[in-house]
């Protein structure tokens, strides 16, 4: 388990806690693993490959605006995909495993990113407020996903964008709830139609199974499973606080609640 924090890279391994107490990291806002050997940990430098092993730092990328990003994907290929804005204007980055950059591309002005997501088919599908869009680094090309259009178009805003049922996407759109996206024929249904997401701001969370673990930032976590039922889940008690910023599961199938 690797945990980022205000002072630099922690990890937990067979129980026992440890900590690289590297000031030159501080803070580390996130962390990806790469591949078998190697993790990213985004922090004041940018983005930073680091060994497992020994925590030693082999490449590091920086530009303005990677030290807080908030939608970093590694794909199956081992590239790093996000999106970083300066100026008021967004752009896409897509670097190799070396951290060398592949493609940078302008993505417009004033924009916010909901999510970036890779599926099964090798597709790579961003979300911002104004669209989606399926992206091709080979070629730059870029095409928007027109099923979505009309449904994003009034929304003003797209809470999260996430990996869902292995070849789906699914959409937490504000005030309207749940909406998942079929690329293979192109439709887009509306689910739990009890939850219309209509707070400021949520965590959300798909599991292996498919069960969709939401919280609002200020309330319990509630988890929603494919047969439509709702479960409250307070692991804390009602009297602690519910203040929830991340939701993982572990490789083990433990729930990790920060």
């Amino acid at each position: 388990m690797w945990i980022g924090t205000e002072c630099g890279l922690g990890y937990m391994t067979d129980g026992v806690y440890a900590h690289n107490g590297e000031a030159v990291y501080n803070p580390v806002s996130s962390i990806k693993e790469l591949d078998e050997e190697h993790i990213l940990a985004l922090g004041k430098d940018g983005l930073v490959k680091m060994r497992k092993e020994d925590l030693q730092t082999v490449d590091v990328h920086y530009s303005v605006g990677t030290s807080w990003l908030e939608h970093v994907l590694v794909t199956r290929k081992g590239e790093v995909w996000f999106a970083s804005s300066r100026n008021d204007s967004t752009y896409l980055y897509v670097l190799n495993d070396s951290l060398d950059v592949r493609y940078e591309g302008y993505l417009g002005h004033d924009l916010s990113v909901a999510g970036i997501c890779e599926l099964p088919s090798g597709d790579v599908y961003l979300a911002t407020d104004e669209m989606v869009t399926v992206l091709d680094s080979d070629t730059g090309e870029v095409s928007e996903v027109f099923a979505l259009k009309t449904l994003l178009g009034g929304a003003g805003k797209v809470h999260f964008m996430l990996p869902y049922r292995r070849d789906q996407l699914l959409f937490g759109i504000a005030g309207k709830g749940f909406y998942a996206y079929v690329p293979s024929d192109g439709s887009v249904r509306h689910i739990i139609h009890q939850q219309t997401l209509s707070a400021e701001n949520y965590v959300c969370f798909v599991d292996k199974d498919d069960r969709i673990w939401l919280s609002d930032k200020k309330s319990a976590v509630r988890t929603y499973n494919p047969k439509g039922v709702y479960i409250h889940f307070n692991p804390q008690g009602e009297d602690k606080s519910k203040e929830v910023a991340h939701l993982y599961f572990d490789g083990e199938g433990w729930l990790w609640v920060n």
